[in-house]
C-alpha cells in the first residue's frame, strides 16, 4: 500500500504541474504570521517609531516586516537585535531564528531584558525554559513597578518597566516627529562642486595651509579588514596636503590586517602602527587619540577611502574661521537610510545643519570629519560605554562645547556601505530610559542580507 501510495502523490503533483516558488512577498508574510504568534510585539511601540495606527497585531507585524530593512524598527523597547546578536548562542543567526527555534540557551534580548536573569526569579514550577518564553511570561505578568531583569555588571539601579517604556515611546515619538529633518539627506546625485576653487572661497585658509603645513593625526582603527586597509592607507598617501601622520589602531585581529599595516609603514615613516586588545571602536580611536600629535585630527575607518583633496579643503575652511571642525561630503555605495528597496546602489551625502539638526539625527559622518586638537582635547574621549551611536554622542559634545561643525562642500569621503547593515533610526530603549549599554568588542564578519528582518542592527555605523 505503501508503494501505491507513493505513485498516487506523484501523479496528483504531475497533475496540479509546478509548485510556484515562493516570492520575498511570501517568505516575509510567513515570517510576519510567525512572529505575530510570539507574542511579544508592543503595537503602541512600533506605532510610535512609523507615526501610524494599526488596526490588528497582524497589521502591525506585516508592516514591521516588509519595512523593517530600510526603516531600523524594532518590536519592542526589550529587544534590540544587534544586541541579541553579540549574546545569542551563534552570532550568525538573525534575531529571528534565535527566538524562533525556542533552545535552551537564555539569552539576553537587549540592554534591558536578560531572560537568564528572569527566569531565575521565578519559581521553578513556571520558570521559562526558554528565551522567548521568558519574554513572554515576563510581559504576561510585569506591571509598571516591575524592575527590569537587566544583564549583569550594568550600572546603576534596574528601570521599572512602566519607567522604560515611557521613556522608549517618547523617544520613538520624538524621533518620528523629527524625521523631516533626517529623510532629506540621501540623494541620488551629487549637487555640489566635484572640486573646490578653495583660494576663492576660502582664501585666506588655503594660504595659511600652504604656509604652515599643519599636522593632521588619522586615526584609523582597524579590525580583521586585511582586504581593504591597504586601500584606506593608500588614499591617506594620496591626499594633496602631505604633512599628516597616520595612526592605524590594530584592535586585536589576530589575522593578516597587522602584516598589510607593517607592509606600508615600512615605506612611510608617517604610518604607525599600534596594537592593542580588542576592545571594540571607541576604545581603539582612543588609542590612537592618545598617542596624536598633531594640531588637527581627522577619521577614517578602515573599509573606506578619501579623496586627494579631503585633508586640503578641509584645512583650508578651518584654517579661513573658528569652526570647531569641518566635515566634507561623501560618496557612498550599497544600502543606506532611503525609504524604499529602490533606492539607487550610489548616493551622496553631505549638507549644514543645525545643533537641533544633529539632535534630530546625526548627519556627520566621522570619514569626513576633521576637528581642531584643542577641540578633541576639551570633550574628551569617545564613550567606550556606550554600545552605539559612539560617534553621534562625541559630536553632540563638540556642538555642546564649541558648535556644530561646518559643511565643506567637496565630495571628501569614498564610503563603502555594502559591508554594512542598514542604519538604526530610532534610538536604542537603554539610552532612552537613560541606562547605559556596554560596548561590545568587535564581532568578525557584518550582518547577512536576504535573511528574516534584523532590526536594529548596528552595523549601523554610529
Amino acid at each position: 500500500m505503501g508503494g501505491i501510495g507513493r505513485v498516487a502523490r506523484r501523479f496528483a503533483r504531475q497533475l496540479r504541474g509546478p509548485e510556484k516558488p515562493l516570492t520575498v512577498a511570501d517568505r516575509l508574510d510567513r515570517w510576519a504570521r510567525r512572529i505575530t504568534e510570539f507574542g511579544v510585539l508592543d503595537r503602541e511601540y512600533l506605532e510610535a517609531q512609523t507615526g501610524r495606527t494599526f488596526a490588528t497585531d497582524e497589521e502591525a507585524t506585516a508592516f514591521y516586516v516588509h519595512n523593517d530593512g530600510q526603516r531600523g524598527l524594532s518590536l519592542s523597547p526589550l529587544i534590540e537585535h544587534e544586541w541579541m546578536r553579540e549574546h545569542q548562542p551563534a552570532p550568525a543567526m538573525s534575531w529571528y531564528d534565535a527566538l524562533h527555534q525556542e533552545g535552551p540557551e537564555l539569552f539576553q534580548t537587549g540592554p534591558l531584558f536578560d531572560a537568564g536573569v528572569y527566569a531565575a526569579s521565578v519559581p521553578a514550577p513556571s520558570r521559562p525554559a526558554s528565551t522567548l518564553d521568558a519574554l513572554r511570561h515576563f510581559l504576561r505578568n510585569a506591571t509598571d513597578a516591575t524592575a527590569l531583569p537587566v544583564p549583569p555588571g550594568r550600572r546603576g539601579p534596574a528601570p521599572t518597566w512602566g519607567a522604560a517604556r515611557a521613556a522608549a515611546l517618547q523617544g520613538a515619538r520624538d524621533f518620528a516627529a523629527a524625521q523631516h529633518r533626517t529623510r532629506r539627506r540621501y540623494r541620488s546625485s551629487w549637487d555640489g562642486p566635484e572640486t573646490l576653487d578653495l583660494s576663492a572661497r576660502y582664501p585666506r585658509g588655503d594660504a595659511r595651509r600652504d604656509a604652515e603645513q599643519p599636522l593632521v593625526s588619522v586615526v584609523l582603527p582597524v579590525y580583521r579588514r586585511a582586504d581593504v586597509v591597504g586601500a584606506a592607507i593608500d588614499s591617506v598617501l594620496a591626499q594633496e596636503h602631505t604633512t599628516w601622520e597616520l595612526l592605524v589602531v590594530d584592535d586585536g585581529s589576530g589575522d593578516d590586517t597587522v602584516d598589510v599595516v607593517r607592509a606600508r609603514a615600512a615605506g612611510d615613516a608617517r604610518i604607525r602602527l599600534l596594537e592593542r586588545e580588542n576592545g571594540g571602536a571607541a576604545a581603539a580611536r582612543n588609542t590612537g587619540l592618545a598617542a596624536a600629535t598633531g594640531s588637527f585630527i581627522a577619521f577614517l575607518d578602515a573599509d573606506n577611502t578619501w579623496r586627494p583633496q579631503h585633508l586640503s579643503a578641509a584645512l583650508a575652511a578651518l584654517l579661513e574661521g573658528d569652526a570647531p571642525g569641518v566635515h566634507t561630503g561623501l560618496r557612498m555605495t550599497g544600502a543606506n537610510n532611503a525609504d524604499d528597496a529602490t533606492a539607487p546602489v550610489e548616493t551622496f551625502r553631505g549638507e549644514d545643519g543645525t545643533r537641533e539638526d544633529l539632535l534630530a539625527g546625526n548627519f556627520i559622518d566621522l570619514n569626513a570629519l576633521v576637528v581642531r586638537r584643542d577641540v578633541a582635547d576639551a570633550v574628551g574621549p569617545f564613550d567606550e560605554d556606550l554600545r552605539r551611536w559612539i560617534d553621534w554622542e562625541w559630536l553632540l559634545r563638540i556642538a555642546a562645547h564649541a558648535a556644530v561643525p561646518e559643511y565643506v562642500p567637496v565630495i571628501g569621503v569614498d564610503y563603502d556601505n555594502v559591508r554594512d547593515p542598514p542604519p538604526c533610526l530610532v534610538g536604542p530603549a537603554s539610552l532612552v530610559a537613560g541606562g547605559r549599554a556596554r560596548a561590545a568588542p568587535h564581532r568578525l564578519g557584518r550582518s547577512r542580507r536576504g535573511r528574516p528582518p534584523t532590526g536594529c542592527v548596528t552595523g549601523c555605523r554610529s
